[in-house]
């Protein structure tokens, strides 16, 4: 709801104002995520689920204004969209919660979300937890062996232009992930992690510290950068 990533959330605004004018007096729940765990698994999509094609560089600064993906730094920068939405529909009726807690505390999420909608408190089956499937390892293969999604489909994220072999692309994909040893996927999403917050870091600590300001959850320790 605030616009797809690849295209830098450019509707967002459209978005929110529709949503003022059909319900006025919603409830708003906005979930926020750390900025350069977002940004490597947005990444991380763009090649694995979209085929992409764009190294991380391009895809951090297209060099194109209309080329897809891009992605702006200001998408994740939470603090404009946070306020926006508290100035529309009251402080009160606007529940901003970090991700991460669902990690930290599966129960205390659930008991905020259900206070912030006045519903009786739910007790939260940890059997059942979803747990992000991000598969890093096919994401390290496209990383060494780019070429490989030249095979897959044909995508806004690779311009249309990959030769649509998709079972071929499985395969190939399949194999070499699988070839890949985990000491090396490992070093290839820290690097890429570091260069995501490198690209970030500037923006996004003044952000988050005004963020801040606007809920009681302390930003920093969940490893947000401030």
């Amino acid at each position: 709801m605030t616009g797809h990533l690849f295209s830098g959330g450019i509707s967002s605004d459209t978005i929110a104002h529709r949503i003022k004018a059909t319900l006025p007096d919603a409830q708003i729940l906005i979930l926020i995520r750390e900025q350069r765990a977002m940004l490597l698994s947005a990444y991380a999509h763009f090649l694995v689920k979209s085929a992409g094609k764009a190294p991380l560089a391009r895809f951090l600064t297209p060099k194109l204004q209309m080329q897809i993906p891009w992605p702006t730094i200001e998408y994740y920068c939470y603090s404009r969209l946070v306020e926006w939405y508290q100035n529309a529909f009251g402080k009160d009726r606007v529940l901003v919660l970090p991700m991460e807690l669902v990690t930290r505390d599966e129960q205390a999420m659930l008991n905020r979300t259900c206070a912030f909608c006045d519903v009786a408190p739910l007790t939260h089956n940890g059997t059942t937890a979803r747990r992000n499937a991000r598969n890093y390892r096919q994401y390290a293969a496209l990383r060494l062996f780019p070429p490989i999604n030249s095979f897959g489909p044909r995508t806004p994220a690779n311009g249309f232009g990959s030769i649509d072999f998709r079972l071929l692309h499985m395969l190939l994909l399949g194999t070499t992930s699988r070839l890949v040893p985990r000491p090396l996927e490992n070093w290839i999403v820290e690097r890429d992690r570091a260069k995501i917050e490198t690209h970030l870091t500037d923006a996004v600590s003044v952000d988050n510290r005004a963020l801040q300001k606007l809920i009681p959850d302390d930003l920093a320790s969940f490893g947000y950068l401030t």
